[in-house]
């Protein structure tokens, strides 16, 4: 391949002629290539608005993220509830609230806890000792701070045994559901192997009850079966003569004679 034909080699190459001009003498040209002018030489720096080192130390990065993640959970919320997720859509009615994040109880663990409530509320067995201790209305501060710790010491009993009461409801909950689900198995197992024996009977004539009459198929007393058993079989034959073939022969009977 020739290597005269290069119209845009040279303007292409980028390079500075360096070479010389050997009609001049060997003197070294000063033209240069566009391609070679120098080019970039300045940096690029970001601009506002484009997270700048001061606008990233302004910026609470943790809110930010904070503030993603709650729009993440509220869209799954919104998704699940229109699915008719009830536990969805009371957290999403407290979120929007402005209320705490934290996932409620189920409707059916809060209506154990109201009765639980009920149940263990003291409030019908105080007795009203106004007269008995009309005398006593100046005592003094340590006894206050004793009534005082006396009562935070009563809810705190009364709120392990509500919490101890709704961990049993649990347990009692969980147990009755696997029980249930034992049971529907062994029934279930129970079921099939009871179909398996009946089908076994009612293959074998001879363990069922009925008669030993073997079922007759749906083709035994059809019209147009075994026609051909009572037929003779055609010898297959072949004679080399165009003349005495059965074929010329068939020809001749149908169409000549």
């Amino acid at each position: 391949m020739t290597t005269a034909a290069k119209s845009t080699w040279h303007s292409k190459q980028g390079e500075a002629a360096d070479l010389g001009s050997w009609s001049l003498g060997g003197q070294t040209s000063r033209q240069f290539s566009v391609l070679d002018m120098p080019a970039h030489t300045t940096l690029k720096y970001r601009k506002p608005g484009q997270d700048t080192v001061s606008e990233l130390q302004k910026k609470d990065l943790r809110r930010v993220l904070d503030e993603k993640e709650r729009e993440a959970h509220l869209i799954k919320l919104q998704e699940r509830g229109k699915g008719g997720d009830l536990q969805a859509r009371e957290e999403l009615r407290h979120l929007e609230a402005g209320e705490a994040a934290a996932t409620p109880l189920l409707l059916k663990d809060k209506e154990e806890l109201r009765q639980a409530i009920q149940r263990f509320d003291d409030r019908d067995d105080e007795v009203d000792d106004d007269d008995d201790h009309a005398g006593d209305r100046n005592v003094g501060e340590e006894s206050d701070l004793d009534s005082s710790d006396d009562s935070d010491d009563e809810d705190e009993d009364e709120e392990e045994l509500l919490r101890l009461e709704l961990e049993k409801i649990k347990q009692e909950r969980e147990q009755a559901r696997r029980k249930q689900e034992e049971e529907e198995k062994a029934e279930a197992a129970h079921r099939k192997e009871e179909e398996i024996n009946a089908a076994a009977l009612k293959g074998n004539p001879l363990l069922g009850g009925g008669s030993a009459q073997v079922k007759r198929k749906w083709n035994d007393d059809v019209v147009f079966k075994n026609q051909s058993r009572g037929e003779g079989e055609k010898k297959k034959k072949f004679v080399n003569d165009t003349i005495r073939n059965p074929f010329h022969k068939a020809f001749l009977q149908r169409y000549m004679k």
